[in-house]
């Protein structure tokens, strides 16, 4: 519908069972930030912003909080960034 009306490529995603399966597991931590970083995303958007990825900074652990910050995508597309070794289970 979106190709035949507005006439611009597109391309489906489907959805796998786990993703379709796992919302109950988001804590509203995470819904709260998928909605404040997506709403923030959608701003800069508005105001001409292209070519960039919107970014959470962790400002505090206790009490946790983070603010939301925005990067050149150029910087962050096909780069690696390892988990250390620490976070993963032995």
């Amino acid at each position: 519908m979106v190709k035949d009306r507005i006439g611009c490529k597109v391309r489906s995603v489907e959805l796998n069972v786990m993703q379709r399966c796992s919302s109950h597991l988001a804590s509203k931590t995470d819904i709260d930030e998928a909605a404040l970083i997506g709403a923030e995303g959608v701003k800069a958007a508005l105001t001409g912003e292209t070519g960039k990825m919107m970014t959470f900074e962790r400002v505090s652990d206790n009490p946790y909080t983070v603010e939301i910050g925005m990067v050149d995508a150029k910087l962050v597309a096909n780069a690696e960034k390892v988990f250390p070794k620490e976070y993963r289970a032995q």
